[in-house]
């Protein structure tokens, strides 16, 4: 993300596209259908703020993301399943 606000060639959000294409499908193969959902929402929104927003806002919003999974991932690792319903309407919105 932070490579992205600077890479004209645009390669950084393309590697940053595959990587969460993976985790969705991962995330799908093993039971985790919220976060799922999530990353199919991010996929969305990337591929619509990609073409309309600053690097930087869309690096902002990208961060927020990573921060989202990093607190899920924590949830599931304390045994609890946080839900992902807020950012994913943050997404949607954007």
């Amino acid at each position: 993300l932070l490579a992205y606000e600077t890479d004209p060639t645009g390669e950084a959000i393309a590697e940053l596209k595959r990587h969460i294409h993976s985790m969705k499908g991962d995330a799908q193969a093993v039971g985790f259908v919220d976060l799922g959902a999530f990353l199919h929402q991010t996929e969305e929104w990337l591929e619509r703020a990609e073409a309309r927003q600053p690097k930087r806002e869309v690096a902002t919003c990208g961060l927020a993301v990573v921060d989202e999974l990093r607190a899920y991932c924590a949830g599931l690792a304390a045994g609890r399943e946080a839900p992902l319903s807020q950012l994913m309407a943050s997404l949607r919105a954007a």
